[in-house]
Parts: C-alpha cells; sequence; structure tokens
C-alpha cells in the first residue's frame, strides 16, 4: 500500500468514523518509499463518499432583504412603526387598570408586618455572612416611611378629591399611588409626582382590596386605612 492509498483510507475514517488499522510494510519497502511533494497532496482531487447537490433553499438573508424592501416599498414599515408608537403611549397614558380593587363600602383600619425571612445566607464578596438564613428582617428599622402612601382610583371623581383634599392637609407631601386611571393626567392638574401599582404589586403585598386607602408607619409595622367615601 502506497502512502495516497494510506491516506485516502485515513480521510475515510476521520469522515466516517470508522477505525481503520494499515497493514504491516516490510522495512524495506519503507525504506524505498518517497513521499509525494506537498503540491500533489494538495491538488489532489477532494474525496467525495457520496452524491453532492447543489442547495435548493433560497438564501434567507436574501429574502429577508427582498421582504424589507417589498414592506419599505408599499409603506407597512411605516404603518407598522407608527401602531408600536401609539400603544407605548396609550399604555404609559392610561396604563391596565389593577384587577381585584373595588372602592370601599366600609371603612376598617388593620396593620401590615412588612418584615421578611431570609431563605438563605447572604454573604459579602469575602464570603462574610452579613444576614444568616432564618433571620427575620424589618425594612422598618433602617429605612423609614417618611410619607404616607394614598391609593386610589383616578376614575372616580370621588377619590380623586377626597385625595387631593388629603395631600393638601399634611406636611410631608404625601405620594398617590394610583391603582387605575392616568397618572400623567392627574399629574399635569396637580404639579406633584403620581405614581402608578404597576401590576399591583404594592396592593398585594399590603392586602389592599379597596381604595381609596392610606399606607403610614406606626412603629415598626404599617396602618392600612381603608376609607368608605
Amino acid at each position: 500500500m502506497n502512502c495516497s492509498d494510506r491516506l485516502g483510507l485515513a480521510a475515510l475514517a476521520v469522515l466516517t468514523g470508522a477505525a481503520f488499522v494499515a497493514p504491516t510494510v516490510p522495512a524495506v519497502a519503507v525504506a524505498r518509499t518517497v513521499a509525494p511533494p506537498a503540491a500533489a497532496l494538495t491538488m489532489a482531487a477532494p474525496l467525495v463518499i457520496g452524491p453532492v447537490y447543489p442547495i435548493g433553499e433560497e438564501d434567507m438573508l436574501a429574502w429577508i432583504d427582498q421582504r424589507l424592501a417589498q414592506k419599505q416599498a408599499d409603506g407597512s414599515i411605516a404603518i407598522a412603526m407608527r401602531s408600536a408608537r401609539e400603544r407605548a403611549h396609550k399604555a404609559l397614558r392610561h396604563p391596565d387598570p389593577v384587577t381585584d380593587i373595588a372602592k370601599a363600602t366600609s371603612s376598617r383600619t388593620r396593620h401590615v408586618d412588612p418584615s421578611v425571612t431570609a431563605q438563605t445566607d447572604h454573604v459579602d464578596v469575602s464570603g462574610r455572612v452579613l444576614v444568616a438564613r432564618g433571620s427575620r428582617i424589618n425594612p422598618l428599622d433602617t429605612v423609614r416611611l417618611a410619607r404616607p402612601l394614598i391609593f386610589l382610583d383616578a376614575r372616580d371623581p370621588d377619590q380623586v378629591a377626597f385625595a387631593r383634599k388629603f395631600i393638601d392637609g399634611r406636611d410631608g407631601a404625601p405620594r398617590p399611588v394610583l391603582v387605575a386611571g392616568s397618572p400623567f393626567e392627574l399629574m399635569e392638574r396637580w404639579q406633584v409626582p403620581v405614581y402608578f401599582d404597576q401590576n399591583g404589586t404594592l396592593v398585594q403585598r399590603l392586602g389592599i382590596r379597596q381604595v381609596p386607602a392610606i399606607v403610614a408607619q406606626d412603629g415598626p409595622r404599617l396602618r392600612i386605612d381603608e376609607i368608605a367615601l
């Protein structure tokens, strides 16, 4: 077996994963074998294992370019961009109302303990334990709720009037938090920051089911007053 044959078997073994063992070559034959020049190896015909067919699918990048050009020409892209802007503007100006929140029909007062229990050890970059697993932490021990929060549905004129009166009659500028309605419209009217409880995260955490509701710190707890108008 000459050198070319052995190279062919080696290439076939790589492509197919088969194991080939070249037959033993006598020492004399090895001594007399002369390796072909490098040019001969590089110019050899490529090894073909099976039939080769041209690619039949359309080039995906070319197809995308063609589709974009068509949509640019017929105005589809401009229409889609204008529609996206309008949806974003509407979502900002008029967010989806928080669900399962009703207008208060009876007043009630309750307290919420905002403490949380650490589920794992919290460590710093050097591995020193800052908060051990099982520790109970009350954020009000570190940070005060300096300004009360008043939750309301801005679509209800009675709640809006009550919130305005409450804010004007308190020092420390209570923060209005909407569960429905447009925060931008109320902010433009009142000229004060107005917040919106996105996805109802706060009312769920505090257990608020009726509005208007006032949240203020009462020692290590939060006092929540749901007020019937």
